[in-house]
C-alpha cells in the first residue's frame, strides 16, 4: 500500500508502508520510557490574510519537559501547536524536532501525538480498537499490537477496557483513551490542545493529576495547550505566557507567579493588585514609602507594584510594624469566605481596592474586622514586585 492520507474528524491520519517486516517490528521496541527530544522553533511567522498570528516566536522545549502554552483566545497559542504538528505552514522561520528541520515536512512523517479537545474517537470501534488504529495503519504485527494496546491501556489506567464501546465510556475515560491511541506508537512528542476543557472541574482537576503521572512515567517531551491557568500551573514544567501572537514571558509556573515582567502577566497569573508606584531619580515610592526594589530597571519605562493576596499581613493592635515593611492603610470594603478561608477586600485611600488573604483571619472569634473598619495592611519588599505597565 502505497502512502496515503485519511481523513477523520479532528485530524488527518497517515497509511504508509513500513520499509520490511522487520523494520515494523523494530519500530515498536522503544523502551520504557520514552527518550524525549528537543525541540526548537526559530523566527516563527504565521499569517491569515493581512492579520498576522505568530509574530517571530522563538522556543525552546526541553527534552522529556511538559510545557504548556497558556493565553486567551487569539493569543495564537493553538496556531502554534498546529504548526508544530505539520497543519499549518509558516511564512517564515524554522520548526526543529530533535536533529531534524521538520518546518516543510508532512504532519505523518513527523513522529508525533496529538491528542484533541474533541478527542476524535471513532465511535463504532471498541476502545481496543480505537487505540490499535495507528499500529495498523504502521503495519505492526497483531501479536505485537495486542501487547501495545494492551501496555498503553494500562499507562491511562483503563486495562481491560479493550472491548468496551466508546459510547459507554465517561468523559475522563474518554479522554485517557485518546491519550492512550496518542502515545501507542511511542512518538517523539507529544502535542495535546484543551484536552480537558469539556470536562466538569472535579474530573478536569483529577485528570490534570492523571497527566501529571503519565508524563512522569513516559517521560515524553509534551506541548500542551489551555486558557486556564491553574490547569498551567499544575501540570507545566514550565509555561510560556503568549498575547497577541508573541511569548509574553516564559519560565517555571513559581518563576511566573513570584516574577512576573509585566502586569499582564501578573494579571493573568492568580489573583494580583497592581499598585501606582511613583518614580524620582532616587528610586521608586509607593503610599509615599520607597521601595528597596528597582536595581536594573529601564529609565524610560512605566512600572507598578505587584501585590499577591497571600503576601499580605494584617496588622493589629499592639502589633509591632515589621522591619523594612511598606505599610498601606484603608477600610474593609467587604469579607468573602472561599471555602478554605477568608478574603478581606480593603479599599485603600487612594481608591485602590486590595484583596488580602491573610491565615489570621480564620484565627478564631473576633479574627475577622468588620466592614467598614480601618486596618493597616504589612507588605516586605521581598514579597513584591516590579512589574511594566507597557505589555
Amino acid at each position: 500500500m502505497s502512502d496515503g492520507a485519511v481523513r477523520l474528524p479532528g485530524f488527518w491520519l497517515w497509511r504508509r508502508r513500513p520499509a520490511s517486516a522487520s523494520s515494523a517490528v523494530d519500530r515498536t521496541q522503544a523502551v520504557q520510557p520514552l527518550a524525549g527530544v528537543p525541540i526548537a522553533i526559530r523566527g516563527l511567522v504565521q499569517s491569515l490574510g493581512s492579520n498576522t498570528i505568530l509574530h517571530g516566536i522563538d522556543l525552546d522545549v526541553h527534552p522529556g519537559e511538559f510545557l504548556t502554552l497558556l493565553g486567551a483566545s487569539g493569543s495564537g497559542k493553538t496556531t502554534l501547536l498546529m504548526a508544530l504538528a505539520g497543519f499549518v505552514l509558516p511564512d517564515r522561520g524554522r520548526i526543529l524536532i530533535g536533529d531534524a528541520d521538520v518546518t516543510t515536512v508532512a504532519p505523518h512523517r513527523r513522529d508525533i501525538g496529538i491528542v484533541f479537545q474533541s478527542y476524535a474517537l471513532f465511535p463504532h470501534m471498541s476502545v481496543g480498537r480505537n487505540v490499535a488504529y495507528p499500529l495498523k495503519l504502521r503495519g505492526v504485527p497483531r501479536d505485537e499490537t495486542v501487547r501495545r494496546v494492551r501496555q498503553a491501556l494500562q499507562l491511562v489506567r483503563l486495562q481491560g477496557f479493550e472491548d468496551r464501546a466508546i459510547v459507554s465510556l465517561s468523559g475522563g475515560q474518554r479522554q485517557r483513551v485518546a491519550v492512550a491511541r496518542a502515545i501507542v506508537f511511542r512518538p517523539r512528542i507529544l502535542l495535546m490542545d484543551e484536552p480537558l476543557s469539556a470536562l466538569d472541574k472535579p474530573l478536569r482537576e483529577a485528570m490534570q493529576i492523571e497527566l501529571r503521572r503519565l508524563h512522569a512515567d513516559l517521560g515524553l517531551t509534551t506541548v500542551y495547550v489551555t486558557h486556564d491557568q491553574r490547569e498551567a500551573m499544575t501540570l507545566s514544567d514550565r509555561i510560556a505566557v503568549m498575547h497577541a501572537g508573541r511569548i509574553a514571558q516564559i519560565g517555571t509556573p513559581k518563576e511566573l507567579y513570584e516574577r512576573p515582567r509585566s502586569a499582564f502577566v501578573a494579571r493573568f497569573l492568580g489573583d494580583s493588585t497592581i499598585l501606582t508606584v511613583d518614580r524620582d531619580p532616587g528610586g521608586f515610592s509607593v503610599h509615599g514609602q520607597r521601595l528597596a526594589l528597582g536595581a536594573g530597571a529601564d529609565p524610560a519605562g512605566a512600572y507598578g507594584l505587584l501585590i499577591r493576596p497571600e503576601r499580605l499581613r494584617l496588622l493589629r493592635a499592639g502589633d509591632a510594624r515589621p522591619a523594612r515593611a511598606i505599610v498601606l492603610s484603608g477600610a474593609v470594603a467587604d469579607v468573602i469566605y472561599e471555602g478554605g478561608g477568608h478574603r478581606l477586600q480593603v479599599a485603600l485611600r487612594d481608591s485602590t481596592v486590595l484583596a488580602v488573604r491573610d491565615a489570621s483571619l480564620d484565627a478564631g472569634p473576633g479574627a475577622i474586622p468588620r466592614r467598614g473598619a480601618a486596618v493597616d495592611i504589612a507588605l516586605l519588599p521581598e514579597d513584591a514586585a516590579l512589574v511594566t505597565l507597557d505589555a
